[in-house]
């Protein structure tokens, strides 16, 4: 359960220091979005040889700390390099052993929680949103103690106080049982079984269209996930700048050390987990009683509702703003997760659950074509413009939806 706030701690130092740190210190978005597009596609390409290797090889937890180790020092890197290229390199190599050791924590939880894997895993959830309270209560101190960079440095220590619990004492069981494969014999048999489901895939429509339908509203989360903070900081420089910026009676003025529009974002950043916490466990409930398709619809009409409160309200209405984004945002945000695992669980036949699971687990990878296109449109053309190129994603995402139809309901 450690590791789940450990890592959320790396993702959320992404969300609320490092991209608005290269954005103010570079001027632009693009790169930064094509890096994180670039290293979540090969990510997402090595899930299906990767999880092949966890399963037979029984050697999960070395591998979960091979990666693991890989990415705190790449994270650390983020805080020692200042050259453009050093940064993006190092975010391009921490992202991908970021998602390789998710795929191995997976692969070991079976093993370390046994019959109680859904509690164990529901408690790892609910402290990973608990990471990202502890980035946003530290991220504005340590910045002011140790710089913005220094930040992500203490992060990536944080990140590897939290993990080693798990790396040294958490057990792969199936170890000493392992299958003696070559490598390239592991990754031909992965791929070999994905192609197999993807040509399974057109003759099971209301799957394919809730992947398709899934993979366009993820890219979505993904990509506000990733901007977040540097577009609320960009939104509401001016109105700060002005002395002008209150949230709910509380004003936000400039001082001298130059924190007040990080104290913004952070109140912002805190009213988004929280509600994200506390609609994850609604949604979860009303999924639960029927298929999860309305509350994944649902959802998607949050995330419409939010794009529309950030392109109209940013700058202009901090509590409109907030409660559009930030509020409405959260139930898009928990909702999908939440809601999307129950839809694929009734949609798939069950003796091939695992392999469209698989497959549900890399499209949420690969949906991060939008942080490019936001990138470059925000570059090209401005912010409101650039959240505007989202609607069409998550218009053909509830389209795709809108076309899965379940015969029989959940029992």
């Amino acid at each position: 359960m450690l590791y789940d706030l450990a890592n959320t701690i790396y993702a959320a130092s992404l969300t609320y220091i490092f991209a608005p740190f290269y954005r103010e210190t570079f001027g632009h978005r693009t790169p930064l979005g094509v890096t994180q597009t670039l290293s979540m596609i090969l990510a997402g390409l090595a899930v299906p040889v990767l999880g092949a290797i966890a399963d037979r090889t029984g050697r999960a937890r070395l591998y979960l700390s091979w990666s693991t180790v890989l990415c705190i020092a790449a994270f650390a890197g983020m805080g020692l390099v200042r050259a453009e290229a050093g940064l993006l390199g190092a975010l391009f190599v921490a992202n991908v052993a970021y998602q390789t050791a998710l795929v191995f924590y997976n692969a070991l939880l079976p093993s370390a929680a046994g019959p109680n894997t859904g509690l164990i895993s529901g408690l790892g959830v609910a402290l990973g949103y608990f990471g990202n309270i502890v980035t946003l209560m530290l991220f504005i101190p340590l910045g002011r103690w140790m710089g913005t960079q220094g930040s992500l440095l203490a992060f990536a220590a944080l990140f590897l106080a939290f993990a080693l619990p798990c790396m040294l004492w958490v057990p792969d069981l199936r170890e000493g049982r392992q299958h003696r494969l070559a490598p390239w014999a592991l990754a031909r048999d992965a791929w070999s079984g994905l192609a197999r489901t993807l040509r399974e895939l057109p003759s099971q429509r209301p799957i394919l269209y809730f992947l398709l339908g899934n993979f366009l509203l993820v890219d979505t989360l993904n990509t506000a996930i990733l901007y977040f903070a540097d577009v609320t900081g960009q939104f509401f420089t001016g109105p700060f700048r002005a002395g002008q910026l209150t949230l709910f009676g509380r004003a936000f003025q400039p001082n001298p050390d130059g924190t007040g529009l990080g104290e913004f974002i952070k109140v912002v950043g805190l009213i988004l987990t929280t509600s994200a916490v506390l609609f994850g466990v609604l949604i979860g409930s009303w999924a639960n009683r029927g298929t999860g398709l309305r509350p994944l619809r649902f959802s998607g009409w949050c995330l419409v509702v939010a794009l529309i409160g950030g392109a109209v309200f940013g700058g202009r209405h901090a509590e409109a703003y907030v409660l559009t984004m930030a509020v409405v945002g959260a139930i898009g945000l928990a909702g999908i997760w939440t809601a999307g695992r129950k839809v694929l669980l009734v949609l798939a036949p069950p003796e091939k659950v695992g392999e469209y699971f698989g497959l549900y687990g890399i499209t949420t990878k690969l949906s991060v074509i939008g942080s490019t296109v936001f990138g470059v449109v925000s570059d090209l053309f401005g912010l409101r413009t650039a959240i505007g190129s989202q609607a069409g994603f998550l218009i053909g995402g509830l389209i795709c939806l809108y076309l899965v139809r379940i015969r029989q309901p959940a029992k």
